[in-house]
């Protein structure tokens, strides 16, 4: 059996033993689970969850409803400012590695018009213009999007399931760590697509429970499962690969490296092989708590 077959193996022995709490009774949700319609899922609740944490027991999908989510508070008072405070402080390096980003997915397209859904305070959309794309923003924060207009980049209250521009307006949608806040998977993967232009590119950044760590720790990787999240899932890359798939999209490899050149000068350029080196080791090795894929809308 290969290394990425015994990662997606049947999950039960790996969840007793990372001392998660597992019924065969799963009251509250009985699925079907939204990436491979199984209705087989064993359960567990972290410490500091009031509402437990479904398996799929075909492809590793985790589900879950939160209340604070669930029980109907409007997106700005979740997302609030205090939400993003990470990202001010830290915009300088953010706007930095997405620029690296960006180096390795023009690669695969040209710059043209772009779409950041969870734009935040705009880290991305910076990158993206001081490379030459026409970026546009969205998020259901007001703060966030007030916040990027102050600093001149286009944004405006969104989300990705109300994107209010017409079809096939986009070369690049990047959605990082977004697809895991909707309860709706296919109606988000769907309204995407629709506003993606034929050929363009989707670029997706979720949590992974393929990654050492969590199938190590399991209930007790508190960080990874925190309710401050407010994430309703959690993806094994069969799960990904499930849900983009079924919405007619089709994978595309993303190179190793990409267009150094572009990266700048000689730090900046040896920041980016750094940067790039360590990202892909931790994904070849399954050390990361995130997975990154890109999907081509044919």
């Amino acid at each position: 059996m290969s290394h990425s077959q015994e990662l997606q193996s049947a999950t039960t022995d790996e969840l007793r033993q990372s001392e998660m709490q597992i019924t065969e009774d799963i009251a509250g949700f009985s699925g079907p689970c939204p990436s491979c319609g199984g209705r087989e899922f064993a359960t567990f609740q972290p410490a500091a969850f009031r509402v437990p944490i479904y398996a799929c027991r075909n492809c590793r999908l985790h589900i879950t409803r939160q209340p604070a989510v669930a029980d109907g508070a409007e997106p700005d008072q979740v997302y609030e400012a205090s939400y993003h405070t990470d990202y001010e402080k830290n915009a300088e390096k953010k706007t930095r590695t997405s620029s690296y980003r960006l180096c390795v997915v023009e690669n695969a397209i040209e710059p043209g018009r772009l779409l950041d859904i969870g734009c935040s305070v705009g880290c991305f959309l910076r990158a993206a213009v001081a490379r030459g794309w026409d970026a546009h923003g969205v998020d259901p924060s007001k703060y966030c999007v007030e916040s990027c207009i102050t600093h001149g980049l286009h944004a405006r209250i969104g989300d990705m399931r109300h994107l209010d521009f017409p079809d096939e307006s986009f070369d690049l949608i990047n959605l990082r760590h977004v697809l895991e806040h909707d309860w709706e998977l296919s109606d988000c993967v769907r309204e995407m697509k629709r506003v993606l232009k034929t050929g363009g590119l989707l670029l997706v950044e979720v949590p992974s429970v393929d990654c050492w760590q969590v199938r190590l720790r399991g209930a007790r990787y508190a960080k990874f499962w925190s309710p401050a999240h407010y994430h309703y899932y959690w993806f094994s890359r069969r799960a990904l690969q499930n849900v983009m798939s079924q919405a007619g999209f089709e994978h595309v490899p993303l190179p190793l490296y990409g267009k150094m050149m572009s990266c700048g000068g000689f730090s900046d350029t040896l920041g980016f092989l750094l940067w790039r080196t360590h990202k892909l080791m931790r994904h070849w090795l399954y050390l990361s708590p995130l997975q990154v894929q890109a999907w081509h809308k044919t």
